[in-house]
């Protein structure tokens, strides 16, 4: 075998590891993905579940979100600004079919320590 062949054999080793690195990070890229729209799939769904079933029990709705990823999601996803706008998208096409509006009201305990937000729904108005 000459140099320039077992420097060839290498370079096809290098670039063959090179590709199995990147198919690495995609993989755990979309593992990452997945499950961020898992929990976010979930958090709408517990939105979806908690406002029907406190409105057909005759009460106000108003579920208390106090995880700050999903804080921030909510906040951004209000503005259309949100990594997984589509799953907004679904839970605000649920509250317009109910004809609700979709409420976030931002709340502390009053001395600085905790703050959530509060996910409530208020009828739609028309016009």
């Amino acid at each position: 075998m000459t140099l320039g062949q077992k420097l060839s054999g290498t370079l096809q080793e290098i670039a063959a590891a090179k590709i199995r690195e990147e198919e690495a990070r995609e993989t755990a890229q979309s593992a990452k993905i997945r499950k961020e729209r898992a929990k976010l799939d979930a958090l709408v769904e517990r939105i979806i579940e908690h406002v029907r079933s406190k409105i057909e029990d005759g009460m106000v709705p108003g579920l208390r979100v106090d995880a700050y990823t999903h804080q921030t999601w909510l906040r951004q996803a209000r503005d259309g600004k949100a990594s997984h706008q589509d799953i907004w998208d679904r839970l605000a096409t649920w509250f317009a079919s109910e004809a609700l509006e979709i409420v976030l009201r931002e709340e502390h305990d009053g001395m600085g320590m905790k703050s959530w937000i509060t996910v409530a729904a208020a009828p739609r108005q028309e016009g």
